[in-house]
Order: structure tokens, then C-alpha cells, then sequence
């Protein structure tokens, strides 16, 4: 009797631990009021505003279009690109032809008061992953901000699978001083 109650507990436990693995589903086309299903598929934007530890998140084939960069706030994330929209079957294209383009309004700015463009960011954030998606972001039209793909800072044991990055280039930068002389190193 014992034994049949360990046993029972034990399957208990390990489907509330599986029941609390959740997906969200995401289309380039979904309405503002989706709900994150398959039927009802949730933006981009609002998949990572519910986002939660453990989730994974499954974009649809498509194109994106960001104006703020995704924030990465949850261990454990798992984001993958390349999905029917009408079945949710895979595709063997992958990031080729899950598309987010990331524009250049709304700079973030870093520990470091820099500013930058990304289309993810994550800072003291373990274990996500990033699959078979195409990362794009044109020029930079600052002076002195940086583009990164995906800015990570602090994080650990991430990947970053069959993920197509294209950045353009960062801002001028300001001028440098002209003539100003370096301190003397100690002995």
C-alpha cells in the first residue's frame, strides 16, 4: 500500500511538473486581442509582455516588424521560429523564413548609459534559447548607439540555434579629444 502511494505521487507530481510547461503560439498577422493558442495566436510584442519561466514561445512563417526591442526576462525561455501557421507543422526553412526586423526608433540604453538598437535583449537571465529565426536591423541613424543582434549581458547556459543575424552598422560616434596626454604607468 505503501509503495502504491509513492508510486501515485510520484505521476502526480511529474504531470503537474510537465502541466506547467506552456506555449504560446505567434503570427505576424494576429490580432491585438489574441490569447497566445493556436487558434487565437498572440503579436510578438504581447507574447513577450506574458511571458513566464519555462515558456516556450512558437512564431508562425512570417515577417515582423519591432519598434522596441523583446526583452528576455524569463529563465528558461525557449523562442523558435519557422512554424504553419495553419497546422503548426515545422518547416525545414527554419529562420529563413521567420523574419523580425527590428527599426531604429526607440533606442534602449545599456548598464553603461549607452544608447542601442536590438531586436532581444536579456540581462541575469539563464538557460533561454533562440531557434531558426532571421534577425535584421538596418543602420543606425544615431551618432554614438550601437546595433546588436541580441544584446546579453550577465546571462548564462543560452543558445542561440540556426539564427540568421544581419545588423547594419552603428552610429558615427562622437569626435575624440585632440592632444590631451596619457597618465604615466607606475613602476
Amino acid at each position: 500500500m505503501h509503495r502504491l502511494f509513492i508510486t501515485a505521487l510520484a505521476c502526480l507530481i511529474s504531470f503537474n511538473l510537465h502541466a506547467q510547461c506552456e506555449i504560446y503560439y505567434v503570427t505576424s498577422d494576429a490580432s491585438e486581442n489574441g490569447v497566445g493558442t493556436k487558434e487565437d495566436p498572440f503579436t510578438l510584442t504581447n507574447a513577450f509582455a506574458e511571458q513566464s519561466e519555462s515558456l516556450t514561445i512558437k512564431l508562425a512563417v512570417g515577417e515582423y516588424e519591432i519598434s522596441n526591442s523583446l526583452e528576455i526576462l524569463s529563465d528558461y525561455l525557449y523562442i523558435e521560429g519557422g512554424y504553419n501557421s495553419e497546422d503548426w507543422s515545422k518547416s525545414s526553412l527554419g529562420g529563413a523564413n521567420t523574419i523580425i526586423t527590428r527599426n531604429t526608433s526607440n533606442q534602449q540604453i545599456d548598464y553603461y548609459q549607452n544608447p542601442f538598437l536590438s531586436v532581444f535583449h536579456a540581462t541575469n537571465v539563464n538557460g533561454f534559447e533562440i531557434h531558426d529565426i532571421s534577425i535584421i536591423i538596418p543602420d543606425n541613424i544615431y551618432g554614438s548607439s550601437t546595433n546588436y543582434g541580441i544584446y546579453i549581458s550577465s546571462c548564462s547556459a543560452y543558445k542561440i540555434v540556426r539564427t540568421y543575424i544581419d545588423i547594419g552598422n552603428g552610429g558615427d560616434g562622437n569626435d575624440g579629444y585632440n592632444q590631451l596626454g596619457g597618465v604615466m604607468g607606475l613602476h
